[in-house]
């Protein structure tokens, strides 16, 4: 059907764009951008959108097969994100690694648990 498939390619180009491709722009001020931050700095890759960071290893991100569709945290290691637990407080949610749903985290707390993961799985 042209209907799903004009969908399908209008959810994909948001996915890719919702991913900033230039860091520097999402560089803002908060808890996600001084992860974000930290984590270039040590040269850790992250995917990152004006909510969510998301960590995959060093397997890098799931590629979906020809017409999937899932959304940027799906296969990640850790998912962190600005609105959850602890958002009123100006800190991090995360999920994966040690937390599960584990909010009112700082950016250096969410830093030490992925660089530790990824130092350990180099």
């Amino acid at each position: 059907m042209p209907y799903e498939e004009d969908v399908f390619a209008i959810l994909e180009m948001l996915a890719q764009g919702a991913v900033c491709k230039d860091r520097g722009s999402m560089q803002q001020s908060g808890e996600l951008g001084r992860l974000a931050g930290m984590l270039d700095e040590a040269g850790i890759p992250f995917k990152r959108s004006s909510r969510q960071l998301v960590y995959y290893g060093h397997s890098g991100a799931p590629v979906p097969k020809a017409g999937e569709f899932f959304g940027m945290g799906w296969g990640a290691i850790v998912s962190v994100i600005s609105d959850g637990y602890g958002s009123k407080e100006g800190l991090l949610e995360a999920n994966g690694l040690c937390w599960n749903a584990k909010g009112h985290l700082t950016a250096k707390e969410v830093f030490e648990g992925i660089s530790h993961h990824w130092e350990g799985e180099a």
